[in-house]
C-alpha cells in the first residue's frame, strides 16, 4: 500500500517534465519561424495598388456615336438614349481649339467588345458610329457638368407647375367660398320670397273670414227681422186689408217660413265657410312663424361668418 502512494508522484512528475519539454519545444520552433522572415531596412514598405490604381498596359477602346454636336443639350439628349441601353454612354466636352461635343460609349478591354457594341448601333440605326482608342490621360467627359445644369432647367418647369397649382387651388378655394355665400344668398331669398307669399296669402284668407263673417252677421239680422215679423202677423194683416184675414194670414206665414229656412241654410254654409278658412289661416300662420324663424337663423349665421 504504502509504495503504491510513491509509485504515483513518481508517474505524475513524469508526465510533467514531458510537458515542459513540449512547451519549451514550442516556443523555440515559434522564435526560428519569426527569425527567419527577411526584413529589408534602409526602404520603406510600399502600399499595396488596388486594382483601380495598378497600371495597364492593355489598350482600351471607346466607341463615338453621330461625329460631334454644336450644343451640349443635344448631345446630352442622345447620351440619355443611349444609357437606356449602356450605361456606360458619355459626353465629351471639346477642348483646346475644339468647339464641339462628342458622344462615345465606353471604354472597353478590347477591341472585340467595341466593334460588337458599334455593329449594334450601327443596326439601331445611328450614323457615324467609329471605334477609337482611349487613354487614361483623355478629357474627363463632360456628362456631369451637363447633368448640374439639368436639375436647374428641369426645376424651372416644376416651379412653375407648382405655381400654377398654387393659383389654381387659391382660385378653387375662392370659388367655393363664392358659390357658399350664392347658396346661402339664393336660400334667403327663396325663404324671404316664400314668407312674402304666404303673408299675401294670410292677409287675403284674412279679408275673406272677415267677408264671411260680416255677412253671417247680416243673416243673423235678417233672422231677428223675420221672428219679429212672424209675432207681429197680425199687424201686418191691417196693413195689407182684405176680406179673407185667414188665408192672408197662412200665406204670409208660408212666406216667412220660407225667408227663414233660406236664411237657416245661407248662415250654416257662411258658417262652414268661416271654419274652412280660420283652419287655412291657422296652418299659414304657422308657416309664417317658422319660415320667420329660419330667416333669423340665416341672418345669424351669416354675421358670424363675415365677423
Amino acid at each position: 500500500m504504502t509504495r503504491n502512494l510513491t509509485q504515483e508522484p513518481d508517474s505524475m512528475r513524469v508526465i510533467q517534465s514531458i510537458l515542459v519539454v513540449m512547451i519549451i519545444a514550442a516556443f523555440g520552433f515559434a522564435i526560428s519561424s519569426v527569425g527567419q522572415v527577411p526584413a529589408k531596412q534602409g526602404s520603406p514598405a510600399r502600399p499595396r495598388q488596388t486594382p483601380a490604381q495598378q497600371p495597364s498596359s492593355e489598350k482600351r477602346y471607346i466607341v463615338q456615336v453621330e461625329s460631334s454636336f454644336n450644343t451640349a443639350v443635344k448631345a446630352n439628349e442622345l447620351t440619355r438614349k443611349l444609357r437606356l441601353t449602356y450605361p456606360n454612354a458619355y459626353v465629351q466636352s471639346p477642348g483646346g481649339d475644339e468647339t464641339l461635343y462628342r458622344v462615345f460609349v465606353g471604354p472597353f478591354n478590347n477591341r472585340e467588345d467595341a466593334r460588337q457594341v458599334a455593329n449594334e448601333l450601327t443596326g439601331q440605326g445611328f450614323a457615324g458610329v467609329m471605334i477609337l482608342p482611349w487613354s487614361s490621360t483623355s478629357r474627363k467627359p463632360a456628362s456631369d457638368q451637363v447633368e448640374k445644369v439639368e436639375p436647374a432647367q428641369t426645376q424651372e418647369p416644376d416651379d412653375a407647375m407648382r405655381r400654377t397649382l398654387s393659383s389654381l387651388s387659391t382660385q378653387i378655394g375662392a370659388l367655393a367660398d363664392e358659390l357658399k355665400m350664392m347658396r346661402r344668398e339664393t336660400e334667403r331669398n327663396s325663404t324671404m320670397l316664400e314668407l312674402l307669399i304666404s303673408e299675401e296669402r294670410l292677409a287675403k284668407l284674412e279679408d275673406k273670414i272677415q267677408d264671411a263673417i260680416d255677412r253671417k252677421a247680416q243673416l243673423d239680422a235678417r233672422e231677428q227681422e223675420i221672428g219679429r215679423r212672424s209675432r207681429n202677423i197680425q199687424g201686418e194683416l191691417v196693413l195689407r186689408g182684405g176680406l179673407r184675414r185667414d188665408e192672408a194670414e197662412a200665406a204670409i206665414r208660408a212666406d216667412l217660413q220660407r225667408s227663414l229656412e233660406d236664411v237657416h241654410t245661407q248662415q250654416a254654409a257662411y258658417q262652414q265657410r268661416v271654419a274652412e278658412l280660420n283652419d287655412q289661416a291657422t296652418r299659414l300662420r304657422g308657416r309664417i312663424e317658422a319660415l320667420r324663424k329660419k330667416l333669423e337663423l340665416l341672418d345669424l349665421k351669416s354675421d358670424k361668418e363675415e365677423k
